[in-house]
């Protein structure tokens, strides 16, 4: 199957924030022309009463996606919809960023590609330290020589195999560290109107033999 083109519209339309302690980064789509499918990563740091802030504009590759996805879990665990939209943005960002590399296979314009081939969950990502946060047991590891275990592990490995898909779609290589990942036991998202039965038989074979299980309906969002 060939490369898909992005859906602009909803490349312009979606939009989401993490919170910190003592900083907010939000990352958005809004106003990006389909050409310029980056995230605005805006930064309000807040020592006392004084604040500053910095703009920076990045593309959303798995060490930053892998951050903002164990803290928007850390603060409000349940929330799955806003964790897979961080997934979807990730690949997005892929996309656009194979579709506009030719035949250069060792070339995604204005980013690192090596940032692609690193596992995010290599070691720990930075945590909020929000006293609210929820405090998880010691076999939940977001991140570490062995990669994310526990609680974390559905999300590392869901990461990491949407990524390969999308670089086996383009017929590239794919990254070293997401030919491992699988599920040792099967991961169902949850998903509203449908029930893990429906999810799971119509999840796409190159998901279901990780073990993981998500509707084309949720995958096909932008």
């Amino acid at each position: 199957m060939g490369p898909v083109s992005p859906d602009p519209s909803g490349v312009r339309r979606q939009g989401w924030g993490v919170r910190y302690d003592r900083e907010i980064i939000t990352l958005s789509f809004l106003n990006q022309a389909p050409c310029d499918d980056r995230y605005h990563r805006t930064e309000y740091v807040s020592p006392k009463a004084t604040i500053h802030t910095r703009t920076v504009t990045a593309f959303a590759t798995p060490q930053p996606t892998w951050t903002a996805i164990v803290n928007a879990l850390d603060e409000e665990p349940s929330d799955t919809a806003w964790a897979f939209k961080l997934i979807i943005q990730c690949r997005n960002h892929l996309r656009h960023a194979l579709l506009q590399a030719g035949n250069d296979p060792d070339l995604i314009p204005t980013s690192d590609p090596a940032d692609w081939s690193k596992d995010p969950a290599r070691k720990a990502p930075r945590r909020s330290e929000n006293p609210n946060r929820v405090r998880r047991p010691s076999t939940d590891i977001s991140g570490g020589p062995e990669g994310a275990r526990g609680f974390y592990e559905r999300w590392h490995v869901l990461l990491g195999v949407i990524i390969a898909h999308e670089y086996e779609e383009f017929g590239r290589p794919v990254p070293a560290w997401t030919g491992p990942l699988r599920m040792k036991k099967d991961w169902v998202l949850p998903t509203p109107s449908m029930t893990d039965t429906q999810v799971r038989n119509s999840t796409p074979p190159w998901l279901a033999e990780r073990g993981l299980f998500v509707s084309p309906r949720e995958l096909a969002r932008a």
